[in-house]
């Protein structure tokens, strides 16, 4: 096996607090990365590891920095790739992030935790993204236009079908009837028809006058 010079010494390591497996990580030399993590440690490198580690109070001269495993391999890749599988069987208290995982496996993985978040933020920055939206229907008014006539041109019997399945499902509510403030009465379904009638304009334009 042609292994690259770096790569026959990589180990896999804990780092241990009290009987406490707090994190897990790879190295091509040892030594040297437990010199890398001390220096980091001192200098308040902003890593959730160290954040956590002074968040706790844990002094770095009480960790163990033991080997869990030898792991000769030829580059970084498959070295990282049997990180995040440690991590994963392991389940140090301290990793966040997986080593070797793809964009993809880290969506799939957290599922629940980003659609609550995507959530949170959608209700925190409501005006923001509203006003976003805005800009970019103005800006983009006329591909949107475009786009718009030559899907419903491509797509007319899906969109009939789902018209029919909307109305089939919504029957009641959309016969549901309304009474504008422009004194006209109209059925639910019809709304949009309405307010592009000419009475409804008038009437808006003389209220904004």
């Amino acid at each position: 096996m042609d292994l690259n010079y770096k790569y026959p010494n990589s180990v896999i390591y804990n780092i241990w607090y009290q009987g406490r497996r707090l994190y897990t990580g790879s190295s091509v030399d040892f030594p040297q990365r437990k010199r890398g993590h001390k220096s980091s440690y001192n200098n308040n490198k902003d890593r959730p590891l160290y954040r956590k580690l002074k968040e706790k109070n844990i002094q770095f001269e009480d960790l163990q920095f033991i080997i869990y495993k030898e792991f000769p391999c030829n580059d970084l890749k498959e070295l990282r790739k049997e990180e995040g599988k440690c991590i994963k069987e392991l389940k140090s208290e301290f990793n966040e992030n997986i080593a070797g995982r793809t964009k993809k496996e880290y969506q799939k993985d957290n599922k629940e935790k980003l659609k609550e978040y995507q959530n949170e933020y959608q209700e925190n920055n409501k005006e923001k993204l509203k006003e976003k939206r805005k800009e970019y229907c103005e800006k983009n008014k006329e591909y949107q236009k475009e786009y718009f006539k030559e899907y419903q041109k491509d797509n007319k019997e899906k969109i009939k079908e789902y018209q029919n399945e909307y109305y089939g499902v919504n029957k009641e509510k959309l016969k549901e009837k309304i009474i504008c403030e422009c004194g006209i009465e109209y059925t639910k379904h019809h709304k949009a028809r309405h307010e592009k009638s000419q009475k409804h304009i008038n009437y808006m334009l003389n209220k904004q006058n």
